[in-house]
């Protein structure tokens, strides 16, 4: 099942050839296979990345305000109503996970540095953040304004993946890994990227994507959450 309001633009969309490349990406990052991980995606929207991650044998849980439609995909998985941004009680009682996934989310929080912090509360010791990002700059960002109103952020961090790794460490998480989806990339005809640090210094631009290009997977980042005697 398929949402086309959502899911059917390309780069929501994860077809078959599409999984085996995120599969591959998200593992290069994260130095160890996603199999048998416990995790736990946060804005799941319609299911579409839930969807992936439990093919994919990962004991996953999603969490958003609206899961009508991710219900209707996913009805034997755990999915819980709530907000995102500060872990309610029944996403504590559900314990620690070795994950915490968001794809394309950051650009809906009103505070980021904030949830980062509230996320990595729900992380095993050598539990892992992980944010699959977008290249859209910061005036596009959806319902949360946050990214329009704040001045304070390096120049390098006016696209949506390297203002994640960015935020990631002002929340007192280091950045483990960040770099471009090559594989996924590849697929959609983007030129390969080379490494990239946290944070990379270019000159702002203002052209668009030309219509019907579809978006490119900019950032991936792997965070790995330093033992804290928990």
């Amino acid at each position: 099942m398929t949402v086309p309001a959502y899911d059917g633009p390309p780069g929501f969309r994860i077809d078959t050839a599409e999984a085996d490349a995120y599969l591959r990406d998200i593992q290069t990052a994260l130095g160890r296979p996603l199999a048998g991980q416990r995790a736990l995606e946060l804005g799941c929207g319609t299911g579409e990345f839930t969807s992936f991650l439990a093919a994919n044998g990962v004991e996953v849980t999603g969490v958003d305000q609206s899961l009508s439609r991710a219900r209707q995909r996913l009805p034997t998985v755990p999915l819980l109503t709530g907000d995102i941004t500060t872990p309610d009680a029944d996403v504590v009682a559900c314990g620690r996970f070795d994950l915490l996934v968001s794809r394309y989310v950051i650009h809906e929080l009103p505070d980021p540095v904030r949830a980062f912090r509230a996320w990595s509360s729900l992380l095993h010791p050598d539990g892992r953040i992980v944010l699959i990002e977008n290249c859209w700059i910061r005036s596009d960002w959806g319902h949360g304004d946050w990214g329009r109103r704040n001045d304070s952020l390096p120049l390098a961090c006016t696209q949506a993946w390297a203002t994640g790794a960015y935020l990631l460490g002002l929340a007192g998480l280091p950045v483990r890994a960040c770099r471009w989806m090559d594989t996924l990339n590849s697929l959609r005809k983007h030129p390969p990227r080379r490494w990239l640090p946290p944070v990379r210094h270019h000159r702002r631009r203002s052209r668009r994507r030309p219509a019907g290009r579809p978006r490119s997977a900019g950032g991936l980042g792997a965070n790995e959450q330093r033992s804290r005697g928990r």
